[in-house]
């Protein structure tokens, strides 16, 4: 099992996916929020969703009217930079929406919001293949909490990924939750939802 071959299989269970994808999107919304509430968060580094990415606009435009301060990545060659959402947004090369590039002081971000196609068994995160957030995470100096979200509930129970690869806190998707607890095991609410990927190992949910 390799990340390439993950990607793969991901990839093609997001077609799957693609008819559902507007309510997936609606129901992961509502959990996100009632999350991000729950834990007070202030300070939220989300993402302008792109392809095949779990929309959040709507998440976005409720955080900011209870008064939570967004940040947006704005790309930099292979990795990118926190700044603040301000409107109106442009499309940069990649396609992908974007406030206009500002300085600023940076604060403490209390959460990060990753999109992912899915984790494996050491909670890192399998991304789309251009590494950017692997690149970034390390510059942020206050530890923040990080929730992973997806279209599909992608899981290996085999170990596929590196050390610098984003290790996150908890895994959202439309169809399962997943928590990564202090001793490194994962608690899932709905474990069997999760679309398992390489089944050469079993799976411990304790």
């Amino acid at each position: 099992m390799t990340k390439q071959h993950f990607r793969a299989h991901a990839k093609g269970r997001l077609e799957y996916c693609f008819k559902y994808r507007r309510y997936g999107a609606k129901v992961l919304n509502q959990a996100l929020l009632k999350y991000l509430l729950e834990k007070k968060y202030k300070n939220v580094l989300m993402y302008m969703p792109f392809g095949n990415e779990v929309d959040i606009r709507p998440l976005i435009a409720t955080l900011r009217k209870k008064k939570c301060n967004i940040f947006i990545p704005f790309i930099q060659e292979s990795s990118f930079k926190m700044i603040p959402l301000r409107l109106p947004l442009c499309k940069n090369t990649y396609g992908i929406y974007e406030a206009n590039n500002s300085q600023f002081k940076l604060i403490k971000v209390d959460v990060v919001i990753v999109p992912v196609l899915g984790i494996d068994k050491h909670f890192r995160r399998i991304g789309f293949g251009r590494g950017m957030y692997d690149r970034f995470m390390p510059t942020l100096k206050h530890k923040a909490h990080i929730i992973f979200v997806a279209q599909s509930p992608n899981f290996t129970p085999v170990g596929i990924t590196q050390d610098y690869d984003v290790r996150g806190d908890v895994f959202f998707t439309p169809s399962a939750l997943c928590i990564r607890k202090h001793n490194g095991n994962m608690v899932c609410d709905r474990k069997y939802n999760l679309w398992v990927i390489g089944r050469g190992e079993c799976i411990s949910y304790q």
